[in-house]
């Protein structure tokens, strides 16, 4: 376990149990000041936040040396590609697109090599310290339930901080208690906004290291280029600074994509079929805030 992880577990108890802390080791007698409600979800939503956060460890789908495209599965998808109608097809079935370090030929598209890890990811989204490993293809979803429930129970934590406060306190303790409440509140946000982020990028099927490494994804800028040129083939010109999702297929089918692998209903997802599969589609995803769909058929 790294230091940044024990670290991390030293915190999650601190924040999630800091009223029985409170109540165990100072005046407080007892915990009737806290109504039942706080004691069940209290419970519940840390123990369910530390259940994921246990279960996803160092299970984000990596790499191994068997796990590559075979010469079988570059065959087909040349097969049933028109490669002149899209370029794309040439980079992501070069033979060099793979990792030195772990000694892969030929990566699966969308994956990536983590240096802290020293390994490749499916569906790399980010190296979490918390986890001390990635979050990738196999375990993102979960990662976000983690930080579901992770929210829910620092806030009931806060909220029981406060209603030990209402007692009748000397000051010092009043302040420490503050302190308290205010390093809670400062997590809430951050674990807050965090949560939105990602369910952002579920919903929109885009990860963290697309987003700040573009120039590191080829396979983003192409896409748009390919796309664009489709669209003007069809008569159809769009603005040059909009940037196209190329995995984005609906955010109910982008969160069944994560949801069926944890039921093992399927073992990995096949980015290359979504790829081609939106490159030819009659609609466009635009990637501007809003998800805007244009029916070219109209």
């Amino acid at each position: 376990m790294e230091n940044s992880e024990k670290f991390f577990y030293l915190l999650y108890f601190i924040l999630n149990f800091v009223c029985y802390i409170l109540v165990i080791t100072s005046q407080f007698k007892s915990i009737i000041y806290l109504p039942l409600s706080f004691h069940i979800v209290q419970i519940i939503s840390s123990g369910l936040s530390l259940f994921f956060l246990r279960k996803i460890r160092n299970k984000p789908g990596y790499i191994e040396k068997d796990d590559e495209l075979d010469d079988t599965e570059i065959k087909d998808i040349k097969n049933n590609t028109n490669l002149e109608y899209s370029p794309i097809i040439y980079y992501n079935l070069m033979p060099n697109n793979g990792c030195e370090k772990c000694q892969i030929i030929k990566l699966p598209l969308r994956s990536h090599h983590c240096p802290k890890c020293n390994k490749c990811v499916k569906g790399f989204d980010h190296h979490c310290w918390i986890l001390a490993g990635c979050v990738g293809e196999n375990n993102r979803f979960m990662f976000i339930l983690f930080l579901l429930f992770q929210n829910i129970s620092i806030f009931y934590s806060a909220y029981g901080v406060i209603k030990l406060m209402n007692r009748q306190l000397d000051e010092l303790l009043i302040y420490i208690l503050t302190l308290i409440f205010s390093v809670n509140c400062l997590f809430e946000i951050i674990f807050f906004f965090v949560f939105i982020y990602h369910i952002y990028l579920l919903i929109t099927n885009q990860t963290t290291y697309e987003i700040f490494n573009e120039d590191q994804c080829p396979y983003l800028s192409i896409f748009t280029l390919e796309r664009k040129k489709i669209l003007a083939q069809r008569g159809i010109v769009i603005n040059d600074n909009i940037r196209f999702r190329p995995f984005d297929s609906g955010f109910i089918k982008n969160i069944s994509l994560y949801f069926k692998i944890i039921f093992h209903s399927q073992s990995s997802i096949k980015w290359n079929e979504m790829y081609f599969e939106n490159l030819r589609t009659n609609y466009i995803n635009l990637n501007c805030g809003d998800r805007a769909i244009l029916n070219l058929n109209k």
